[in-house]
């Protein structure tokens, strides 16, 4: 890059290790109320006895918030869009309340908050709570359904095939567990409003999801997202404990600490993945593809809500970077007594690039062909650009069978057979694994999201520059100093 200093090595590095890094638990200070939550050890239930006498008079203990406080109060549970159902039913909505009034609907759900003086002090009163819940029968009703592509067309492309592959597959669901869990400080200010420490990934979403759900003025609302251990989707949007943080912080005038436990997280931290299906995909003589046809069924948890519907709004992708020319894809969600699914690495894009990569695996073992031949002949071709995908992923531009050359010389494809045969020497396999992967930029296909950043030079020539995006360990201070250095020709070591 002309004019500019190339830069060694990443900027957060040395602050984060040692130990300079300012997380949310950083912003905790002495004789701050804490809170924890007491929550369900059943997946699915109806609360018959809530007996919290002992706990409101343990030593420390400020206050006691259940879902008959906030009924009083005129709080209400967290909104949400309704599903899509392409299938003509009726949309199912099963509204999230902050706490769990007489139904609960997964593990970990939260019951109550307790708030104390200190984190010693609500954990001790957290021991003397009472709750009975009796077991029920879950929901597990189809809350969802999309479907893409042309059915009619695929199937009779799928009937005329002279090959049809088909492969299951199968993703569990998953905890996300960044190494910094889930937490939150709430500050009042001295004349009203709010300011929200968070380790989140996204606080201008969380700003106004916090001010819509309780009224407030979206101007009395502060959020601060500080150095991030981790989200991976997690920490995307607001969840029950900031909100109640939040609301018992802004009600009460004093500052309010949440930091979730390891074991806590596990139980009640929204989960990833969660996905069956079946995918087949026709072949014609000459082995290039001819139709392609998915389905899909996910488990979005207790309370349906289109974070856990990723896999719907990425279907498109399904047909990868394959010239397909017919495909159909169906995808239905289903209740179940589990933690709500939210976004994880890739929201559904990791999911559709797995099943047409499997399906093109197993075709390849079973027709007798090599994995790279059989992709290469059927990539779409740049001259083919701009490509509308069967179903309806548009593609801009792109050089895929370059792009694939390029993989196979880095991953050196022709010393494969050489390393198999160390490795053998050592006891071990060694394998060629090879996958293709599109998503979209900037958003969701359909409606893709506009990015800003703002450059700002002092008098001192210094730079500063703010860009849209939060950094949750993946080095965008690095990166994004590289970006601006390389394209405004100046010095690294010239911006902050």
């Amino acid at each position: 890059m002309q004019g500019a200093a190339v830069m060694q090595g990443r900027l957060e590095d040395a602050r984060l290790l040692r130990g300079q890094g300012r997380f949310v638990a950083d912003a905790l200070r002495p004789g701050m109320a804490r809170a924890v939550f007491l929550r369900a050890d059943v997946a699915c239930g109806t609360i018959t006895d809530l007996d919290l006498a002992a706990v409101r008079d343990a030593t420390g203990v400020i206050a006691v918030i259940t879902a008959a406080d906030l009924a009083a109060a005129g709080i209400g549970p967290f909104v949400s869009d309704p599903l899509p159902r392409d299938d003509g039913g009726a949309a199912v909505q099963v509204p999230m309340p902050l706490l769990a009034a007489e139904q609960v609907r997964h593990l970990g759900e939260p019951v109550a908050m307790i708030v104390a003086q200190t984190e010693v002090a609500a954990l001790a009163a957290l021991d003397l709570a009472w709750v009975d819940i009796s077991n029920t029968v879950p929901d597990t009703r189809l809350a969802a359904h999309r479907r893409l592509g042309d059915k009619v067309l695929t199937d009779a492309a799928m009937a005329r095939a002279h090959h049809r592959i088909s492969a299951d597959v199968s993703l569990p669901r998953l905890v996300a567990a960044p190494l910094e869990t889930r937490g939150c400080v709430a500050l009042p200010g001295p004349g009203g409003g709010l300011t929200l420490q968070s380790s989140t990934q996204n606080p201008f979403a969380l700003r106004k999801a916090l001010a819509a759900q309780f009224g407030w003025p979206l101007d009395s609302v502060r959020v601060i997202a500080p150095d991030v251990g981790g989200s991976f989707g997690l920490k995307g949007f607001l969840t029950r404990e900031e909100a109640l943080v939040a609301w018992f912080a802004w009600k009460s005038g004093a500052p309010l600490g949440w930091i979730s436990t390891r074991s806590e997280s596990l139980i009640s931290d929204h989960q990833g993945r969660g996905l069956t299906g079946c995918i087949t995909l026709g072949l014609d003589a000459d082995l290039r593809f001819c139709a392609l046809a998915a389905e899909f069924d996910v488990d979005i948890g207790a309370y349906p809500d289109r974070r856990a519907f990723g896999m719907a709004n990425n279907a498109a992708g399904i047909t990868g970077l394959y010239d397909v020319p017919v495909a159909t894809a169906e995808v239905r969600g289903w209740l179940s007594p589990r933690m709500p699914t939210a976004p994880y690495r890739g929201n559904g894009r990791p999911e559709a690039t797995l099943a047409i990569e499997q399906v093109i695996d197993a075709a390849a073992r079973q027709l007798g062909v090599d994995v790279v031949t059989l992709r290469r002949n059927n990539l779409i071709a740049p001259g083919q650009m701009p490509y509308r995908t069967a179903l309806g992923f548009g593609l801009d531009g792109g050089d895929f069978p370059a792009v694939l050359d390029r993989a196979l010389a880095l991953a050196d494809q022709g010393g494969g057979t050489a390393r198999r045969a160390e490795a053998a020497k050592r006891g071990v396999l060694h394998g060629f694994g090879l996958a293709a992967c599109v998503e979209s930029a900037g958003g969701p296909v359909e409606k893709p999201r506009p990015d800003h950043a703002r450059v700002t030079v002092r008098p001192d020539g210094r730079i500063t520059v703010g860009v849209g995006v939060i950094s949750v360990g993946q080095g965008h201070e690095t990166a994004m100093t590289r970006m601006a250095s390389g394209r405004l020709g100046l010095a690294a070591d010239q911006f902050d």
